[in-house]
């Protein structure tokens, strides 16, 4: 090894950081059904509802989007799941107009037959601008999966490095049942996340994830690792069980219950806060919307959920 290359490796393992900033992240499934408009897949019948009480739904999502950086908190940086709209950025950037970066991750799904997306939009002037970014499909991770409808779906996860040296990432992730399906998405994440100079163990990651683990194996206890990272809700199970249960607004007598399964994250490695965000004129979030009949104040069949996450930024 020459000077030089001993000099580079010493000064790549030694990173000043700025103070810590907090910041807000948003993560929201905003149902590829509803924005479509037309009652299919699991969410049928929510659309089917919003159609019998005359709501378009998509924009009124769109709609607490602002509500909740207006009224709750400035949001820095937002990962949608099943990114259908092929016009969302435009019409995230009309009611978010600071939210100037973005990147949609697509993979084909074979079952449907077309892309499906993901997106991540944020703040440069908070988390700088794109660096590096690939796009990757998680249902590569669990090959070995006993039901063969997963390991064919198409589930897009996309990660971005920042020029302030943050990981951002949007995912859909597949069903998974237990800790070993939840190791092989850890490692397949992990191994797709490529950067130069700083070590990824110096980054801050966040990851906005629609993550289906209705098993709740995902928490403070038990958390999600990314290249040796801890990232979890910093809640305990029992606490994602009671505060974060987002999926999914069914129909009374479905097959499925209304709102009886935690997944939707954002996960960090210091996350100070997180909760369902807030609906206009609505305070109890976990019980609503309701599934009664004459129920109208309805977004996704998801619920968003926001954080306030600290990350800190090298210096180059």
């Amino acid at each position: 090894m020459t000077n030089y290359e001993l000099v580079s490796k010493l000064l790549d393992s030694y990173t000043q950081y700025r103070a810590d900033q907090e910041i807000t992240a948003l993560s929201y499934n905003m149902s590829w059904a509803t924005q479509q408009n037309i009652p299919m897949g699991s969410e049928a019948d929510f659309v089917e509802q919003c159609h019998s009480r005359s709501r378009m739904c998509y924009n009124a999502a769109l709609q607490r989007i602002k509500y909740i950086n207006d009224n709750d908190s400035k949001i820095d940086v937002i990962g949608v799941q099943e990114c259908e709209d092929a016009n969302m950025e435009t019409a995230m950037t009309s009611i978010l107009p600071h939210l100037t970066c973005s990147y949609r991750a697509g993979v084909w799904n074979p079952v449907v037959k077309k892309f499906v997306g993901a997106l991540l939009m944020w703040d440069p002037k908070v988390l700088g601008t794109i660096k590096n970014a690939c796009t990757i499909n998680l249902t590569n991770a669990l090959k070995d999966h006993n039901d063969v409808t997963q390991t064919n779906d198409g589930r897009p996860c996309g990660i971005v490095e920042t020029t302030e040296g943050i990981i951002l990432i949007v995912a859909h992730f597949p069903w998974f049942d237990d800790t070993i399906q939840k190791e092989q998405l850890e490692k397949f994440i992990s191994k797709n996340i490529k950067r130069k100079k700083r070590r990824v163990r110096e980054n801050s990651i966040i990851i906005m994830a629609d993550t289906n683990d209705s098993k709740t194996l995902i928490s403070k206890e038990n958390p999600f690792v990314i290249k040796g990272k801890n990232l979890s809700q910093n809640m305990t199970e029992s606490e994602v069980k009671t505060q974060l249960k987002t999926c999914c607004w069914h129909e009374k007598g479905h097959i499925w219950k209304h709102y009886d399964d935690t997944g939707d994250y954002v996960l960090a490695e210091t996350v100070n806060e997180i909760k369902i965000a807030s609906m206009e004129n609505v305070n109890q979030l976990l019980n609503k919307p309701t599934n009664d009949p004459e129920e109208s104040n309805l977004y996704s069949d998801h619920k968003p959920v926001i954080a306030k996450v600290t990350i800190n930024l090298p210096y180059d």
